[in-house]
C-alpha cells in the first residue's frame, strides 16, 4: 500500500469532556482528523481555514460539502476509509473533488455503490482504494486518470466462511471462539474475524492499457465476454508488480500470464478461483518467475506442477479443496526460499496434515499458518 508523507501540523476535531467540541491545536494545519466525538457545528467548520490542509481523514458522519468543500484547493488525501454512513448522494451534493487530490479512500463504505462522477477530474490521482464497497464495476473515465498507481478494489471474505463470495460472516458463537483466539492482525473492523482473506473482483473497461504507471491493480473479475483481452492489457503495463484476479475457471483458455511470462516484472500475484468450474488447466496459466508472493484461493485441486521452480518465491497462500497429502506437503517443502506459508484447508471431512521428517524441506520456513473449516489432526 502507498504512504504519502507530509511535514505534518496535525489538528484534531474532538470533543473536549463534557464540553463544545473544539481544535486540539491552534487554528488548522496541513492534517485534520474530524473525530467521532465531534458533535458537528456547521459555523465552527465554516470559520476553519482550509488554505493549508493538505490530508483529511474522517472518523464522523460525514457531511458534504461541508466537509470537503472548494476552499480545500490543495487537498492532497482523502481518508474516508473510518467515516460513518457515507452514501452515493453525499458525492452528488458535493459538485467537484478537490482537483489536487492523489489519494482517495472509500474502503468499507457499503453505501457507495458507483464512483462519483467527480472523479473523472482528478487527474493528478495515484491511489484509489474502494475495497469493501458496492462498487463492482470501474467506470470508463477511469482510464483518463493517467497518473494512477494503485487501484484497490473487490470484497473481502473470509476464509473460513462457506458464504458466497462477497458476503459478511455470520455472528455466531463459531466467530466469537474463533475471534478469542487470534491475535489483533487477523481481526478487521469491516466482515469480522479473518484468518486470510480472499476477494470478489471488480470489472474493468477496456483501455486500461493507458495507465502506465499503474504498479498494483485488483481484484480484477476476468468472468466476462472480454475478460481474457482486459488481463492481456494488465498484464502488458510496464511497472506492474502487483495484481490480483478473480473468476478464474476451466473454461478459460491460455491464459494471458501465460504469454507474459518472459516480459513481465510481477512480484506478487493473486488467483481467486471459480467456486464451480475449478478444474484448472495449468499448463495455460504459466505462473511468472519472478513472483515473490503467489496467494491461490478457491477450489483448487491440484499444485501447479512447475510450483518448486519459483527460486524467487518467499511467501505463498494456497486454499485447496482436497486434503494436503504428503506429497503436496514435499512439494511445497521443496520451494527453496519460501519462508511464509499459509495453508487452508477447504473440506468438510475431518482428516489429518502431515508434515514429513525430512531435512531438506521448509529450509528457510519462518511463518506457518494453518486453517481449517473442520477437525484437523496435525503431524510434525
Amino acid at each position: 500500500e502507498e504512504t504519502i508523507f507530509f511535514p505534518v501540523e496535525v489538528s484534531a476535531l474532538e470533543k473536549q469532556g463534557q464540553g463544545h467540541a473544539r481544535l486540539a491545536t491552534e487554528g488548522t494545519g496541513q492534517h485534520l482528523a474530524i473525530g467521532s466525538t465531534w458533535d458537528i457545528d456547521q459555523t465552527e467548520i465554516e470559520n476553519l481555514n482550509f488554505s493549508r490542509l493538505r490530508s483529511l481523514t474522517v472518523f464522523n458522519r460525514i457531511i458534504l460539502p461541508l466537509h470537503v468543500s472548494n476552499r480545500m484547493r490543495v487537498l492532497r488525501v482523502l481518508d474516508l476509509d473510518n467515516a460513518l454512513e457515507v452514501r452515493d448522494g453525499h458525492f452528488e451534493k458535493i459538485g467537484k473533488l478537490p482537483s489536487r487530490l492523489k489519494f482517495l479512500s472509500l474502503r468499507g463504505q457499503s453505501g457507495i455503490t458507483r464512483l462519483p462522477d467527480s472523479v473523472r477530474e482528478l487527474v493528478l490521482l495515484q491511489t484509489l482504494d474502494i475495497r469493501d464497497t458496492s462498487i463492482d464495476k470501474l467506470p470508463p473515465f477511469i482510464t483518463r486518470l493517467r497518473k494512477l498507481q494503485y487501484i484497490r478494489a473487490g470484497t473481502t471474505v473470509a476464509w473460513t466462511d462457506d458464504a458466497e463470495q462477497g458476503s459478511t460472516p455470520p455472528s455466531s458463537s463459531r466467530w466469537r471462539t474463533l475471534a478469542s483466539c487470534l491475535p489483533n492482525k487477523f481481526l478487521r473492523r469491516a466482515g469480522g474475524p479473518v484468518v486470510g482473506s480472499r476477494s470478489g473482483g471488480v470489472v474493468v473497461p477496456r483501455g486500461i492499457k493507458r495507465l502506465e504507471a499503474l504498479q498494483m491493480v485488483g481484484a480484477v473479475c476476468v468472468n466476462t465476454a472480454d475478460g481474457e483481452a482486459i488481463l492481456a492489457e494488465i498484464v502488458s503495463l510496464p511497472q506492474l508488480k502487483k495484481l490480483e484476479i478473480s473468476g478464474i475457471s476451466g473454461k478459460h483458455g491460455r491464459s494471458s500470464l501465460y504469454y507474459s511470462n518472459r516480459k513481465t516484472h510481477l512480484e506478487s500475484l493473486s488467483l481467486q478461483f471459480d467456486k464451480y468450474n475449478h478444474f484448472v488447466h495449468w499448463e495455460r496459466m504459466y505462473i511468472p518467475r519472478s513472483i515473490r508472493s503467489l496467494k491461490m484461493y478457491g477450489y483448487v485441486e491440484q499444485l501447479p506442477p512447475y510450483i518448486k521452480y519459483l527460486e524467487n518465491l518467499v511467501e505463498l497462500t494456497l486454499e485447496m479443496s482436497t486434503l494436503f497429502t504428503a506429497e503436496v506437503i514435499e512439494v511445497l517443502g521443496s520451494i527453496r526460499n519460501l519462508q511464509t506459508l499459509r495453508l487452508r484447508v477447504n473440506k468438510d471431512q475431518d482428516g489429518e496434515l502431515q508434515f514429513p521428517n525430512v531435512e531438506y524441506l521448509f529450509m528457510k520456513l519462518q511463518v506457518l499458518e494453518i486453517a481449517c473449516k473442520s477437525k484437523l489432526h496435525l503431524r510434525f
